[in-house]
């Protein structure tokens, strides 16, 4: 009998504080997803600022005199004095037939490869619209790059592509500048789901193809959250956020054991404390009660 009433008690205060401890978990958990949002939007709008600051400098090259007069060799030389005021690894000249003209990582008049030019690039001749590629292997170095390209025109038909390649590692530093906890990982994914940069184990997975779910995530919404596994196996909740310009997309994986290890602690913590209250009201309550019996005796 006084067990129960000694139960009766105790048990509806922790009731309430595991009712307690599991609201405010629900509520941090939604508050962690909407900041993790947040800041994936923000690397997205980052991403597309260098996208388009390198965009807007192909404009302006494409604009030379050089090119109006076909002296290609003045024109190297002013690509080449571009490149110290842009993040970008290298400035190409396409013509119609898909050959590299120029290429600033190869001397001017050296041979320039013949093929391994993007299709997206390609496509300017006939769109006149400027270009995102996804993620591919430079035809020069075979290293991974992507590149951003604008049609230069005369007379206002299309004659050459100037395009520019950014590389991965340029990519890495919009990651590293948020500082995202160590145990997080921060991932850009092109429109095909290949990694194009990544905050962990770059070097080991930018190239591979591992975001099938990203894609078909960000068919149905370009922003959101969903359960899945990366590359190393790790279960983790992952927040994404999809580029309106570059067609990319920048995901944060939480890991979930950090989510939910937190509420564990807390009601092992609220369980522990509860079976000490019971035991020490139990033996106060016996204890006191013993008392009493004895005054009735007397």
């Amino acid at each position: 009998m006084l067990f129960w009433l000694v139960t009766a008690c105790v048990l509806p205060a922790s009731l309430m504080a595991i009712a307690l401890v599991v609201y405010n978990f629900q509520r941090g958990h939604a508050q962690v997803l909407s900041d993790s949002l947040g800041t994936a939007r923000a690397m997205t709008a980052v991403v597309d600022r260098d996208v388009a600051s390198a965009q807007a400098a192909l404009f302006a090259l494409s604009t030379s005199p050089f090119l109006s007069t076909n002296d290609l060799a003045a024109f190297y030389g002013q690509a080449k004095e571009a490149l110290r005021d842009q993040a970008v690894a290298n400035i190409v000249l396409i013509d119609a037939a898909g050959r590299e003209k120029i290429n600033t990582l190869k001397p001017f008049g050296a041979p320039l490869p013949t093929k391994g030019i993007p299709q997206p690039l390609l496509d300017i001749f006939a769109t006149g619209q400027p270009a995102i590629t996804d993620l591919f292997q430079g035809p020069v170095t075979g290293a991974p790059v992507v590149a951003v390209a604008v049609p230069v025109r005369r007379n206002g038909e299309v004659i050459y592509i100037l395009g520019a390649g950014i590389l991965p590692e340029r990519l890495a530093v919009i990651l590293e500048r948020e500082r995202l906890p160590s145990d997080w990982i921060g991932t850009i994914f092109d429109s095909a789901g290949v990694i194009v940069a990544r905050t962990r184990d770059a070097a080991r997975y930018v190239g591979h193809q591992s975001g099938a779910d990203i894609v078909q995530r960000v068919a149905q919404a370009p922003e959101g959250s969903f359960e899945r596994n990366t590359l190393e196996g790790i279960p983790v909740t992952a927040v994404y956020s999809r580029s309106a310009v570059s067609k990319w997309t920048v995901v944060i994986g939480i890991p979930r054991g950090l989510l939910s290890n937190a509420l564990s602690r807390s009601l092992w913590s609220i369980l522990a404390g509860t079976a000490l209250l019971l035991a020490a009201s139990l033996v106060l309550a016996a204890m006191i009660s013993g008392r009493i019996a004895s005054s009735v005796r007397k």
